[in-house]
């Protein structure tokens, strides 16, 4: 079933988006909303936010608005801080 994203929800995405994988995103935003949301309804929200992440299996970050260009990348320090 189709739900409506709240304001919350998504500014959670947009501001993780390139911290967290798609999956450790989708599992804390459903601990914190207390309502199941999948990998791929989380990934479609990112895409639909214009969030693209950098290619590469397991590698988070965001990729520039600048084609062929992309973020440097994150260091566990970084992503810890979190």
């Amino acid at each position: 079933m189709n739900r409506i994203w709240s304001e919350a929800e998504k500014q959670f995405v947009a501001a993780n988006a390139g911290v967290l994988s798609d999956k450790d995103g989708a599992a804390k935003l459903s601990q914190k909303s207390g309502r199941n949301i999948t990998v791929h309804a989380y990934r479609k929200q990112r895409q639909r936010l214009q969030l693209k992440k950098r290619p590469g299996r397991g590698v988070c970050g965001l990729a520039h608005t600048i084609p062929n260009t992309v973020l440097p990348p994150v260091t566990p320090d970084e992503a810890a801080r979190e």
